[in-house]
C-alpha cells in the first residue's frame, strides 16, 4: 500500500510540474514556494481536521475555492508578499481555531449523553 502511495504521489507530482512548468515558462527550484501554506489552509477551511477521519471532497474543493478567490483579490487590489502571508495566516488561524471549537463541543455533547453508573 505504501508503494502504491509513493508512486500515485510521485506521479501526481510529476504532472502538476509539467503543469506549473507550462505556466511559468521557467524551471526555477523557487517556484511555488509557500503553495504547501495554501493547501493546508484550504483543507483545514474545508472541513479536513488535523486529528483526520474527516471531512468531504466538496468541503475540500470549497476550501480551495475560498483561498484561491482569496490570493486572486489581494493580487488584484496589489498587496505586498508579507500582507498577503498574514492575511493567510490569520484565515488559517481561525480555522484552526474553529475546528478546536468543534471538537471540544463535540466532546461535551458526548459527555453529556453518557448515562452516570
Amino acid at each position: 500500500m505504501k508503494m502504491i502511495l509513493f508512486a500515485l504521489c510521485g506521479f501526481v507530482s510529476g504532472i502538476t510540474s509539467v503543469l506549473l512548468l507550462s505556466r511559468v515558462f521557467a524551471g526555477q527550484v523557487s517556484t511555488g514556494q509557500g503553495i504547501e501554506f495554501d493547501c493546508l489552509t484550504a483543507a483545514l477551511l474545508g472541513g479536513v481536521s488535523f486529528k483526520g477521519g474527516e471531512g468531504t471532497v466538496f468541503g475540500l474543493m470549497t476550501g480551495i475555492l475560498i483561498i484561491g478567490v482569496l490570493n486572486n483579490a489581494m493580487q488584484l487590489a496589489s498587496f505586498p508578499d508579507f500582507s498577503q502571508m498574514v492575511v493567510k495566516g490569520a484565515v488559517l488561524l481561525i480555522a484552526v481555531g474553529f475546528d478546536v471549537y468543534q471538537k471540544n463541543r463535540k466532546a461535551r455533547e458526548t459527555v453529556a449523553r453518557v448515562p452516570a453508573q
